[in-house]
């Protein structure tokens, strides 16, 4: 896939021609009644079969992307940890964890590398870390609950509570390697976060990042990754679109990012 280091950063956030990482649905007939049907089937009416398919967002997840309140939102945790991985992988078909997990494998080596899962959750990312072939996986996310939800799955060495909107009590170059998916959405981490998950990774590490649509056109996240490549913090290896949430047909950005000058 071709990358976009070296593509100008006054086109950004407009930025056209991504890598494609997946395909359009495809809706799966008998092989006759697909010939009689395709001519009459548009790919709208098949995303709208997949997406039925699927099922649509629960209350729950309107509310935790409208909540104005870090306590609420964390209130909001409390009630959906139990469920949460149901829910986003039997219901919705979520691909943030596989897709990022791609993108790690390309540019950083499983083999003995130290890995920060940020903004961890429930653990989703951390076992597709460990199916890769990634076996010292740390996590860290401000809600108790999902901490606990992610502990049972015994994939990480190490999980503790912290806030990613205040400085990281994490050595400068601590890790190889820091995923953060899930958690570039609205009311969770402010942009100025990538700067701390920048901070925290070796010379030579990756960041691996989701950045929901909305939050990439309504933030400044994309000036703060301006900064940060243009100051030589870190190079960008990749920015991408890549499917997110299927049932809401969502995509997000994919930002790949090696560091390149310790802090």
């Amino acid at each position: 896939a071709p990358s976009a280091t070296h593509q100008p950063f006054s086109a950004i956030r407009s930025v056209m021609g991504f890598d494609m990482c997946w395909r359009p649905c495809q809706c799966h007939f008998g092989q006759g009644a697909y010939d009689k049907a395709k001519t009459a089937i548009s790919d709208r009416e098949c995303a709208k079969t997949q997406r039925f398919q699927l099922g649509k967002q629960t209350a729950i997840h309107e509310q935790v992307l409208n909540t104005e309140s870090t306590d609420e939102l964390m209130d909001l945790y409390e009630d959906w940890a139990a469920v949460y991985d149901r829910d986003v992988n039997d219901t919705w078909g979520y691909s943030g964890p596989d897709r990022t997990l791609f993108w790690l494998r390309r540019y950083l080596e499983p083999e003995g590398a130290l890995v920060l899962d940020a903004g961890c959750g429930t653990g989703l990312v951390g076992v597709a870390l460990s199916q890769g072939g990634y076996k010292h996986i740390n996590g860290i996310d401000y809600s108790k609950a999902m901490l606990a939800e992610a502990a049972k799955k015994n994939v990480y060495q190490q999980l503790q509570q912290m806030n990613m909107n205040v400085a990281l009590p994490i050595d400068a170059g601590a890790y190889d390697g820091v995923t953060c998916v899930g958690t570039f959405t609205s009311a969770h981490v402010v942009p100025e976060a990538l700067r701390e998950l920048v901070r925290i990774t070796r010379s030579g590490g990756i960041v691996c990042c989701t950045v929901r649509e909305e939050y990439w056109q309504e933030t400044h996240f994309p000036e703060v990754l301006n900064q940060i490549v243009k100051s030589g913090g870190a190079a960008l290896k990749q920015l991408c679109d890549e499917p997110y949430v299927h049932s809401e047909e969502s995509t997000c950005k994919m930002v790949v990012l090696e560091v390149t000058q310790a802090a």
